[in-house]
């Protein structure tokens, strides 16, 4: 039981140590990897490029909220 808590604080700390980019870019490799494919093939079979683009490039959603905080 013991053993059982230091081996999920072990893994925490060495993505935080690493410095933060590392764990940051291996987590967007993984995440938007697996979901651009399911998110385009399903949004591009609709015939929806808006929201693909607002999903993968975010282009007019981060935009008009980048504008509104600036």
């Amino acid at each position: 039981m013991m053993q059982a808590i230091p081996a999920p604080t072990q893994p925490q700390v060495e993505l935080i140590q690493p410095g933060g980019p590392p764990p940051i870019t291996s987590l967007l490799d993984q995440m938007p990897n697996p979901p651009t494919e399911k998110l385009p093939v399903h949004k591009t079979s609709g015939s929806e490029s808006s929201d693909v683009d607002a999903v993968t490039g975010a282009r007019k959603a981060p935009t008009p909220q980048l504008i509104c905080l600036e």
